[in-house]
């Protein structure tokens, strides 16, 4: 019997060890900080871009005017709910293998997300930069853009296999109106927010 109380006691011992050794490297990880936080300074960085009527865009306005602010709501049209029912999903909002690419982060734990960050904003910049909470008063200075990387600033080298990572045309054959491939000269020209 002691043996028994021993043995409870050592397994308890051994999972409570575990689950804090996990929150443990979680509380290291940077935080995801979201685009509100993203968005105080890069709405005055204003760039060589114009939208359609002619007022000059900052990286966030760029982002804003782009699909990528909008892709979690694509996920409440008529049209989501019809391809989701082609792959034999019931709730495009939902579904793991919609939001991987329509809301990334959305399966973060809370302790890596700050209370500004909200999956349900879309492609965010964190979704290519990276957690933003160790590098965000950095990356805007030149003279700190190889703190900023150390810090997990996150660059990526090749721009089209990382757009490619959801770009993969996997909906050319479904049942959406006016469905264009992902072409990335085209999409990038869109996209591009550089020349900070």
């Amino acid at each position: 019997m002691k043996s028994n109380t021993t043995r409870k006691l050592a397994t308890t011992l051994v999972v409570v060890g575990a689950a804090a050794f996990l929150v443990a490297q979680s509380d290291d990880e940077p935080k995801y900080l979201g685009v509100e936080a993203c968005k105080t300074c890069h709405t005055k960085d204003y760039l060589d871009k114009f939208d359609d009527e002619g007022e000059r865009l900052s990286t966030y306005g760029v982002w804003k005017k782009n699909d990528h602010s909008r892709s979690f709501e694509t996920l409440k049209t008529d049209v989501a709910k019809a391809v989701a029912e082609n792959y034999g999903v019931e709730n495009p909002e939902t579904a793991e293998e919609c939001l991987q690419c329509h809301a990334p982060h959305f399966d973060l734990p809370e302790v890596r997300t700050a209370e500004t960050f909200d999956y349900r904003d879309g492609v965010q910049c964190e979704t290519c930069h990276g957690a933003a909470e160790d590098y965000l008063t950095l990356h805007n200075l030149k003279s700190k853009q190889e703190e900023a990387r150390l810090a997990g600033l996150v660059k990526p080298d090749s721009k089209i296999e990382w757009c490619k990572t959801c770009h993969d045309d996997h909906h050319a054959s479904d049942p959406i109106p006016d469905f264009t491939p992902f072409d990335f000269e085209r999409d990038w020209e869109i996209m591009s927010h550089t020349g900070l």
